[in-house]
């Protein structure tokens, strides 16, 4: 493992928006490290949820695998992470899931410790009650069958009285925006469209600490990924305040998939990051903390 500071993180431009209510707030890069461990089988991290306390990880792979890490901080900066315990997410009555059922993309833990987990193949949603790997399938709209394939429930939040929140890497239909479909005891609705800008794909999504939406996105040049991390007030159903928190130059992370939202003991919002290497030798597991501001 080793400890480094991206030296550019640059905001990228917002062409064509120039009219639009779009702001900009710098957030401050405090931590990129690599992480690396000796298991085979680590690797594909594709989202996360982050403890109260900054040091309580809990990471999910493409290949269906759940890993509970343990951070460790200098003055609230991380210096290392390893890994504690991992398995395998299963079927109800505990058997493997298929190969072709594992892509897991998206986590969130509800205020009664419920897990539940997105998969791409199929846009499914299972839920995990506290302590189990033993999934249940949730019922999904109809209009999730009409994802592009591999590009469907990419995004999983949950806010604190429970709902869950989901969207797509991409949207349906060229030239709209992505549409946030919300589950509460009703059932699902469409709950609000954040538009998309200049290329990006969402990766992630959060409810933060201080109750606004977080998304976390991603493009490819030949130079590298590209990240930006956008949010917004939710004020009855309806975003507003959109601002740009960074947006990396190519190849200053690797590939940022997962997000969480959290407040220290110092009370500053950080969003902590992880990068999917997708299994591939050139590409590093990192794991990117900023410091945001209000």
């Amino acid at each position: 493992m080793r400890l480094g500071l991206a030296r550019a993180v640059a905001f990228a431009a917002l062409a064509g928006c120039s009219t639009s209510p779009v702001h900009r707030s710098d957030a401050t890069l405090d931590a990129h490290v690599v992480w690396t461990e000796s298991a085979d089988w680590f690797g594909g991290l594709s989202s996360i949820t982050l403890g109260a306390d900054g040091t309580a990880l809990r990471a999910l792979s493409d290949m269906g695998r759940l890993s509970e890490a343990r951070i460790t901080r200098d003055q609230g900066r991380i210096t290392g992470v390893r890994i504690t315990r991992s398995a395998l997410l299963l079927h109800p009555d505990g058997t493997a899931l298929d190969s072709d059922e594992r892509d897991a993309e998206g986590q969130a833990v509800t205020p009664d410790g419920t897990l539940w987990v997105s998969f791409e193949n199929g846009a499914l949603l299972r839920s995990y009650a506290p302590g189990s790997r033993r999934g249940q399938p949730v019922p999904t709209p109809e209009i999730f069958a009409h994802f592009h394939v591999n590009k469907s429930l990419e995004a999983l939040a949950s806010d604190e009285y429970g709902r869950l929140y989901t969207l797509g890497e991409r949207p349906l239909s060229r030239g709209t925006g992505f549409v946030v479909h919300r589950r509460d005891a009703n059932g699902w609705s469409r709950a609000f469209v954040l538009p998309k800008r200049n290329g990006y794909d969402s990766t992630s999504a959060d409810i933060g600490p201080d109750g606004r939406f977080y998304l976390l996105e991603r493009k490819f040049s030949v130079l590298g990924f590209q990240s930006r991390l956008r949010r917004w007030d939710i004020t009855e159903g309806i975003p507003s305040g959109e601002t740009v928190l960074f947006a990396s130059g190519p190849g200053t992370f690797d590939n940022l998939e997962g997000l969480s939202v959290w407040r220290d003991p110092q009370g500053r919002l950080r969003a902590l990051m992880v990068s999917d290497d997708n299994y591939r030798r050139l590409q590093q597991t990192e794991l990117v903390e900023f410091i945001l501001p209000e």
